[in-house]
């Protein structure tokens, strides 16, 4: 039986994307992203909780990143969980990464125009024109022809 390994995360980037690019020419992004958690005590008391995660993506995803997303963006962030174990110093140090597949901005931070670094541009209209054989003037109340 073949495992799944898939994490799919919806949150806001806690820290501005760092980009850089390796040895062998390859453009790595690092951030972190901010998912949030409501829940109830047994008290009924209302609590949030914050997870953080270190999100790294590479190639076009990463080039994505750098030039667009920014501090307080609203991201869905799909990927798989990676472990990674390194050596520091003879201690052992554990670290919990997602690899970003894809990304999606999902909205802008909506803070002043002063403080965005990238502007996001408007979504593409599409014209695309009727089939030559619809009708011109339809009102409200007229049947379709299909």
């Amino acid at each position: 039986m073949n495992g799944r390994n898939i994490a799919l995360l919806t949150g806001h980037i806690g820290t501005s994307p760092q980009t850089r690019t390796t040895a062998n020419g390859s453009q790595t992004t690092r951030f972190r992203l901010a998912t949030h958690h409501r829940y109830k005590t047994p008290t009924g008391e209302q609590k949030e909780r914050t997870d953080w995660h270190t999100i790294n993506a590479w190639g076009r995803t990463a080039a994505f990143c750098d030039k667009t997303l920014q501090t307080g963006d609203s991201v869905q962030v799909i990927g798989t969980i990676c472990n990674d174990v390194v050596n520091q110093s003879g201690v052992k140090k554990f670290f919990t990464s997602i690899r970003a597949w894809e990304i999606n901005l999902l909205s802008r931070h909506t803070g002043s125009s002063e403080t965005r670094k990238r502007p996001f541009p408007p979504p593409e209209r599409v014209n695309t024109p009727l089939p030559r054989n619809a009708p011109q003037n339809l009102t409200h109340g007229d049947e379709l022809p299909f």
